[in-house]
Formats: C-alpha cells, sequence, structure tokens
C-alpha cells in the first residue's frame, strides 16, 4: 500500500512538473523595448488628412508632452491639440495614454490627438510612428534634437 501512494505521489509531481514546463514554455512574455526612444526633445511632422505640419514631443521616462508648434500661442496654431501623458512601447506597438488635454474652449479635431496605439519603427536617433483609422492615416516622423542629460 505504501508503494502505491509513493507511486501516486510521483506521478503526480511529474504531471506537476510537465503542466509547470508547459505553462513557462507556452506563454509568451510581451516584448517591452527599454531604450527605444531616447529621452529628450524631438522634432520633426505630423501628417493627417492631406496636411503635414511641424511637430514636436518631449518624451522623459515614460512620460510625453506635445510641445507648440514654432513656439506659437494656441490660438494661432493650425493644430491646437496639445496633450500631455504616459507612453509605453511593447514589440513594435507605442501606447499613449493622455492625462492633460486641451482647454475646453480650445477649438480641437479629437481625432488628432496623440492618444492611442500606434506601430513604431526606431531608427537610431528617429522614430516614426503611424496609425490608420478608416482611410485616414496619422503619421509622425521624428528627430532627435537635445538628448536629456
Amino acid at each position: 500500500m505504501k508503494k502505491m501512494k509513493n507511486f501516486k505521489n510521483c506521478q503526480l509531481f511529474i504531471i506537476s512538473a510537465i503542466i509547470i514546463i508547459v505553462l513557462i514554455v507556452g506563454c509568451k512574455k510581451e516584448d517591452v523595448i527599454d531604450e527605444v526612444i531616447i529621452e529628450g526633445y524631438y522634432e520633426g511632422y505630423f501628417a493627417y488628412a492631406g496636411d503635414t505640419i511641424w511637430e514636436a514631443i518631449y518624451f522623459k521616462s515614460d512620460t510625453f508632452v506635445e510641445v507648440p508648434s514654432g513656439g506659437l500661442p494656441m490660438e494661432l496654431q493650425k493644430w491646437p491639440c496639445i496633450v500631455e501623458g504616459l507612453y509605453s512601447i511593447i514589440d513594435s506597438n507605442i501606447s499613449f495614454n493622455v492625462y492633460k488635454y486641451p482647454p475646453p474652449e480650445v477649438q480641437c479635431d479629437t481625432t488628432i490627438y496623440l492618444s492611442g496605439d500606434f506601430m513604431i519603427k526606431p531608427i537610431q536617433e528617429e522614430i516614426v510612428f503611424w496609425k490608420e483609422e478608416g482611410d485616414l492615416r496619422q503619421t509622425y516622423k521624428l528627430k532627435l534634437r537635445t538628448a536629456s542629460r
């Protein structure tokens, strides 16, 4: 009887070990890409609905801040929908989560907020990210101008 109990315990241990190994091997860890974006000030362009305009974004740690076009006051900007928030990169996707929106009196097309999920392609000190919604493609192409120290 004791041999039978030991055999069942051994079987249970082997089955448990196999299940754990299958779970470890079968579960794909998301590839979080660290330091794809060097902290600092990036500028370049933003293209949307046939328009291409100057764009600048400051990345620090896991936060981002859009910079007003050419330093113009909000009321003089063609696209005054500047936002701030958090970003994260997993695999070839960058996700922007906004926590500061433009003031309510600023007339904004909410479809152009820098928010949501984009595909990203980093190329040394340059980053390109884009997303498509229906017929419209929103593209950002930015180059590092000043790295944070």
